[in-house]
């Protein structure tokens, strides 16, 4: 039986994760969860997984659940969530945590050769470099859960990295796909989380209708796959149902192909290297897949996947920066306080204005993220006071 460590246990990944582990409980074994702020969520899990240890960053919530459940070693605060990254028991570490905040986690668990379940797209495109050299250094495993790079892991599976010619990342386009640019501005957060095919939080929802997404996909495809930029390409992909391709030199090409949900990727890193029955759903390939669509992204109207691709070109601190700035103006626009398009316009902008650093250690780059705080926030006063946000 896997011994199992969840972060992020009331976020989307983390609830999906668990409901894969409810139906295989003969198979896994939760010893610990970490959340945020949701712990009327985490007591849930606890009475329902019975963790060992348990991790929060509301102190009083995680007090209030510590009085009820006595046997549990509660923790909180980030220093609690590291504790709970390297739990000496875990055979495998499911990192659900959004942004940079999962990153510290997943380089304390490499540090320690753990094996971890990521879906934290936002740790390679921050501190890509650090964590692939703690991964070599200390032997540590990273299984990707994100479904497009989940694909590309499966597809390479076997072969070496030097019979790879090209990466085909795919994505459905968003809920904006088929909008004309001109009506982009006014789009609302409801219409922005309502992706067409998958299910998932509000911020990557977001990432996903602005195709930053995708742009963070390819810097994290190229640190997890020791890539070239060139060697990586996105396709608008409507259908959903190839999540990524792989060409070798011989130019015969490997997709991964199968329903979207999330929960086939996590069940997939969870019981990496064998494979459990499939308790989620299959394609009909007569009925779903009777025709399967492929088209370039349209980087004039979606440029954030533009200026994701441009920070990665231009490599130091530019795509850790990039990260921050973004997830910040995301939430302006979840709160109502900035068009859709600007999203992308005052990223360009930023981008522009920064001045980029060495990353020697993670504090580095938890400093980068600092200043894009303030650059945004600062630049975000400005603007209001010209009076041009929504």
């Amino acid at each position: 039986m896997k011994k199992v460590v969840i972060l992020g246990s009331t976020g989307s990944i983390g609830v999906q994760a668990l409901e894969v582990i409810s139906k295989n409980m003969t198979k896994y074994k939760v010893i610990g969860l970490a959340a945020g702020n949701n712990t009327e969520l985490l007591l849930k899990q606890i009475e329902e997984f019975k963790p060992k240890v348990v991790a929060a960053l509301d102190e009083e919530g995680l007090k209030a659940i510590s009085e009820k459940h006595k046997g549990i070693d509660f923790n909180v605060g980030q220093e609690g969530i590291k504790k709970l990254a390297v739990l000496k028991e875990a055979d495998i570490v499911i990192n659900g945590i959004m942004g940079v905040a999962g990153l510290a986690p997943t380089y304390e668990a490499l540090r320690h050769g753990k094996k971890i379940a990521f879906a934290n797209k936002e740790t390679l495109v921050s501190g890509g470099n650090l964590i692939m050299d703690a991964k070599k250094r200390y032997g540590g495993d990273l299984i990707p859960v994100d479904s497009e790079h989940c694909a590309i892991f499966q597809c390479m599976y076997g072969s070496d990295k030097y019979e790879l010619s090209k990466v085909y990342i795919t994505g459905s386009g968003g809920p904006f796909l088929d909008v004309d640019k001109k009506a982009l501005r006014d789009a609302t957060p409801e219409q922005a989380i309502a992706h067409p095919i998958w299910s998932m939080g509000k911020k990557i929802s977001v990432d996903s209708a602005t195709l930053m997404n995708k742009g963070l996909e390819i810097i994290e495809a190229k640190w997890l796959f020791d890539l070239e930029p060139e060697q990586i390409e996105v396709l608008i992909h409507p259908e959903g149902l190839v999540h990524s391709m792989v060409e070798f030199i011989d130019g015969q090409i490997i997709a991964n192909l199968g329903v979207a949900d999330m929960k086939i990727p996590i069940a997939f890193a969870l019981s990496y290297p064998a494979r459990n029955k499939n308790m989620f759903g299959r394609v009909n390939f007569l009925k779903e897949g009777s025709s399967l669509t492929f088209r370039s992204p349209d980087l004039n109207k979606f440029g954030c996947l533009k200026i994701a691709l441009d920070a990665l070109d231009m490599g130091s601190s530019y795509p850790a920066f990039l990260n921050r700035a973004n997830e910040i103006l995301v939430q302006e626009f979840l709160n109502g306080n900035i068009y859709f398009t600007q999203i992308g316009e005052f990223l360009e902008k930023l981008i522009d204005a920064y001045r980029p650093v060495r990353c020697h250690n993670i504090m580095d780059v938890i400093n980068v993220g600092t200043v894009a705080e303030r650059a945004t926030q600062t630049f975000l006063k400005e603007a209001e006071s010209q009076g041009i946000l929504r």
